[in-house]
């Protein structure tokens, strides 16, 4: 880690590498803004008449007084004027108009995620409080709520310029609303008998969509707002460029969401995916056993896989680790306390395959012992990916403490406390009632989320007034940050919201199934953070990408 910081001999050297680098950098900047304007064009091109379409669709349940109509049309609008002014920004040059439709633009995004708060609402209400939504939904207070987010979120665009921070808080609020409805309306489907099960899957699955939607395309563009410092460096580019991207396909998820809220989309997806059955008379029971005998069948082999592949590359990256410990290195040691988290996990899956299909009682027993270290290894799995962004962000932010500060000991004191404050929610699901238990697991787990935000909005915050960081250590720093949240949001979030869900009764089993698929996946993402770690590996993914250039005369050691 000695060579993040550079002494004045170092700081000439480094000048010379930046002026070089900026004739290169700004081709390069020239190859991704074509590219996003290729992309941008598809996009345009696949969204405009599609959308169009679906409105014409729509307009006619709204005259038979579907309420939900009403909200899918102005988010399909909304739409529109994204697509709009994404045509006017590619077809002018820079200028004040760019810079007006830019803010039009910024508009319809905000108003999409109020129209997308809207339909969660709606789905809530028509489950969880129906008798009070069938008195209360007319079409006139459908309009009047779409009038209620058009102008109310005006205001923010208004006060951009003088406060970017508002967008941002104002864009995260959705999150915890989007959790509470999916929750409260899986309860409330628990309890209900009256709505056919088709339906049942029609309103979560737009629900789980909406989440998702929210989570992949408008979450990266919340944390760019809330790292933005004015004039953005190198690396803050990559983060812009990365959020944008996911932000113009906003319009084309609106698509997806559509046609999942057409009657019958959600069963004949799950029925491709063989993990329910389309069931054409809502009356008639059907046998889901050979339908759960299959899926039961690809898990253990995709779990085998993962496994087979897994295990060796993570002893071949723990023994690689090890050296670098040897030598006062502190970072290696929280990335080997990670792949020994992974190893525990991995071992907890050799022996919960191994005994799937016994069904004596000690076998169970043994089976669920296991499956206790497992979900261990996963929590202690959350805790040292807590500390590796902990020391990226205070090696940029508070440089000379972290200097003075880390040696192997308090490193070695840090990962034991880890080790061991994760034995309290596994007690707890060993003593405690199972409502009690997976609610303080879930709850446990959950802080991570907005330490991994913070974390790397600080650091590019930091990263934006540095000047003796080179722009490689910047882009790797920044990176693992990045990669760090995409894992915890992706692999660990769905398992966490599962947990929630027993709240609110039997969670779905659909969504029970895919948590732990991603679960199983988290020691092969942990492989990949530990690659992206090694000095040099964010260049050449770069530079695969067209996206910044490799420097041959750097030194390329593997050094964490």
């Amino acid at each position: 880690m000695d060579e993040i910081y550079f002494n004045r001999s170092q700081n000439g050297s480094y000048n010379n590498y930046t002026n070089d680098y900026d004739d290169d950098y700004y081709k390069h900047y020239v190859n991704v803004g074509f590219i996003m304007h290729v992309v941008t064009c598809i996009i345009v091109a696949i969204g405009l008449p599609l959308i169009l379409m679906a409105i014409y669709s729509l307009y006619s349940l709204v005259q038979k007084d579907h309420v939900i109509s009403i909200y899918v049309i102005n988010l399909l609008i909304s739409d529109l004027i994204q697509l709009c002014c994404m045509i006017v920004k590619e077809a002018l040059p820079i200028g004040d108009w760019v810079i007006i439709f830019s803010y039009i633009h910024l508009y319809g995004v905000v108003v999409s995620v109020g129209f997308m708060v809207c339909i969660a609402l709606e789905r809530y209400l028509v489950i969880a409080c129906p008798l009070w939504y069938r008195f209360r939904r007319t079409i006139k207070i459908s309009v009047v709520v779409c009038v209620f987010v058009w102008v109310v979120l005006l205001v923010p665009i208004l006060m951009l310029h003088l406060w970017l921070t508002l967008l941002a808080v104002l864009l995260l609020l959705p999150f915890p609303l989007f959790i509470f409805f999916l929750g409260g309306t899986l309860k409330a489907l628990s309890a209900s008998r009256s709505v056919p099960t088709e339906e049942q899957r029609r309103i979560w699955g737009i629900l789980v969509l909406v989440l998702l939607i929210y989570t992949l395309l408008f979450l990266p563009f919340i944390v760019s707002l809330f790292s933005y410092k004015g004039p953005s460096s190198g690396v803050h580019n990559s983060l812009y460029y990365l959020s944008h991207m996911l932000l113009r396909l906003s319009p084309l998820a609106d698509l997806v969401l559509y046609i999942f809220m057409r009657k019958g989309a959600i069963d004949k997806l799950l029925a491709s995916l063989c993990c329910c059955r389309m069931d054409n008379n809502d009356n008639e029971i059907y046998d889901y056993t050979n339908d759960y005998d299959y899926y039961n069948y690809y898990v253990h082999v995709a779990t085998c896989i993962i496994i087979a592949i897994s295990l060796p590359l993570i002893l071949m990256a723990i023994c690689s680790l090890y050296s670098l410990v040897q030598k006062d290195n502190v970072a290696p040691i929280s990335l080997i306390n990670l792949l020994i988290s992974d190893l525990i996990q991995l071992c907890g899956l050799i022996v919960m395959e191994a005994l799937r299909y016994q069904n004596t009682y000690v076998y169970w027993l043994i089976f669920d012992i296991f499956y206790y270290i497992h979900i261990y290894g996963v929590v202690v799995s959350v805790g040292f990916m807590v500390c590796i962004a902990l020391e990226r962000y205070l090696v940029i932010a508070h440089p000379l403490w972290y200097r003075f500060s880390r040696t192997v000991k308090i490193s070695a004191v840090v990962c034991v406390f880890v080790w061991v404050l994760p034995l309290a929610p596994i007690v707890a699901l060993l003593l405690w009632a199972r409502l009690t238990a997976c609610t303080f697991l879930a709850v446990f787990l959950l802080p991570p989320l907005p330490l991994f935000i913070f974390f790397l909005g600080g650091t590019l915050k930091a990263l934006s007034a540095s000047r003796s960081v080179p722009t490689e250590e910047k882009r790797r720093i920044v990176w693992i940050l990045v990669l760090v949240l995409l894992m915890y949001t992706l692999l660990f979030l769905p398992f966490i919201i599962g947990l929630f869900f027993v709240l609110f009764g039997e969670r779905p089993h659909f969504l029970t199934n895919l948590s732990s698929m991603l679960l199983k996946l988290s020691p092969l993402a942990d492989l990949v953070l530990y690659i992206f770690m090694r000095k040099g590996a964010i260049d050449k993914f770069f530079a695969s990408l067209c996206c910044c250039r490799i420097d041959n005369n750097d030194d390329n050691r593997s050094s964490v």
